[in-house]
């Protein structure tokens, strides 16, 4: 409910982002994204959750994908996790919802650029490498080198720690580039 009885529509992602940010209280930033190197893997079956908002319509809700109301807001915001109370940060910093876009929700903004980012570079590489996979018809599945699960702990710790030096090159990015630079 707005403030002032004349304030303009708020933007309708604010369902999504205060819901996030109430059930979460260690995140401080959200990318949405549509980066369309990912879409596929928004309708396949991936470790990454997929939210799926058709799950959670109301029988009167507009079924359009988006986010209208508070509580498709609380279910795609449950979906960073598998546990519901007593939690700081999520379980997950990327969930994907099927047919529309991705969150991305770790505690920084740097992580939350960076994450955002190679979840659109990691796509591409997947796509390619299953590409490259079906080009050869005698392709043995265990050819595929997937990260090994204790490996994965690791890079998730080397990915939140590195993520802080390419900040300055992006935010410096973002400040050379019109409208926010000098002209």
């Amino acid at each position: 409910m707005p403030l002032e009885a004349n304030a303009p529509p708020g933007y309708i992602e604010r369902y999504i982002h205060s819901e996030i940010y109430k059930m979460y209280p260690a995140v401080n930033s959200i990318v949405h994204s549509h980066a369309s190197a990912a879409v596929p893997y928004r309708i396949l079956d991936t470790s990454t959750p997929v939210y799926d908002v058709a799950e959670h319509y109301q029988p009167d809700e507009i079924r359009d994908l988006l986010i209208r109301s508070v509580p498709l807001g609380q279910a795609l915001a449950s979906s960073f996790s598998k546990r519901h109370s007593g939690l700081t940060g999520p379980d997950h910093a990327v969930v994907f919802m099927r047919g529309h876009g991705s969150r991305v929700v770790p505690s920084s903004i740097e992580d939350c650029i960076f994450r955002a980012n190679y979840t659109k570079e990691n796509a591409l590489i997947q796509t390619t490498s299953l590409g490259l996979r079906n080009a050869y018809h005698n392709f043995d599945e265990a050819q595929i080198q997937h990260l090994h699960y204790d490996e994965i702990e690791g890079t998730k710790t080397m990915g939140e720690a590195t993520c802080h030096r390419p900040w300055g090159l992006q935010l410096r990015g973002v400040e050379d580039a019109t409208p926010y630079g000098k002209e």
